[in-house]
């Protein structure tokens, strides 16, 4: 892939290093990295992890979180070596796949401990058309991302996706595909950033499908109850519930929580 596209794609994509620890809850730190030039990016098809170790040492003494962006395509495998130069500290490694997805890594995240983190993605649509269609009706976007091992990951890791910054601001829902059962999983439920991106905390590979909705994606702030938000929507309580079906007590909401405001 050429450099010019794997830049304007990068372009369009804030990367937020924060991780997100609910499955219902998404925490943005203040630190946002925007990639706005091809020097800022690490071609795999070009260069080595020597080339990625260069730029996470120059990451690690900046006193912020600093992103580290490779764009590697559809598969990586990241040495132990570069887990181990990331495991505890301030710095992300973000894994371009070229078509508005990555995947970081955040050191933070990363034990000593850990091992080769391997990641294969898949283009192909795995999830049947029978069971994506009951929850795409009325949908903005719909977009599916696959990992061919469906394994726990030995971290936390982030999914980035752009979904167009007309969208900025809507809800963004993640399902996983559970095979066993034929049915999609809600697992969380994002806000869609300025620049037309939201993040996914994902604990293992799995068949995912992303749901972008009409209406507004609200984070709850302290002392926030859902009458009020209801109220100041000019909307009810009970309209917002079925808004919400991941809201199971209207009495118990909680800061950092994301409502979709229909």
């Amino acid at each position: 892939m050429k450099r010019k596209y794997v830049t304007a794609f990068l372009m369009t994509l804030i990367l937020i290093v924060a991780p997100v620890s609910d499955p219902f809850v998404t925490r943005v730190s203040a630190a946002e990295n925007h990639i706005s030039a091809a020097a800022d990016v690490v071609d795999l098809n070009e260069s080595d992890w020597d080339t990625v170790s260069e730029r996470i040492d120059t990451a690690l003494k900046s006193a912020e979180y600093r992103n580290v962006n490779v764009f590697t395509g559809y598969a990586v495998e990241v040495p132990d070596a570069i887990l181990k130069e990331l495991a505890g500290k301030k710095a992300t490694l973000a894994l371009h796949t070229g078509d508005g997805l990555a995947i970081s890594i955040t050191g933070t995240q990363i034990r000593a401990t850990d091992k080769t983190f391997k990641l294969i993605m898949s283009s192909e649509k795995k999830i049947p058309e029978s069971v994506t269609q009951k929850v795409t009706e009325n949908a903005v976007v719909v977009r599916e991302f696959n990992m061919v091992e469906k394994e726990p990951f030995p971290f936390r890791v982030n999914v980035h996706v752009g979904l167009g910054t007309e969208n900025a601001g809507k809800p963004a829902i993640l399902y996983s595909y559970d095979e066993g059962t034929d049915t999609l999983q809600m697992t969380g439920i994002y806000p869609i950033n300025e620049s037309g991106s939201a993040m996914f905390g994902l604990n293992k590979g799995d068949e995912y499908l992303i749901v972008v909705r009409q209406g507004s994606a609200y984070v709850v702030k302290p002392g926030e109850y859902l009458g009020g938000i209801a109220r100041r929507n000019g909307i009810s309580v009970r309209t917002l519930m079925e808004a919400n079906p991941h809201i199971v007590n209207a009495d118990f909401i909680y800061p950092g929580q994301v409502v979709i405001i229909p």
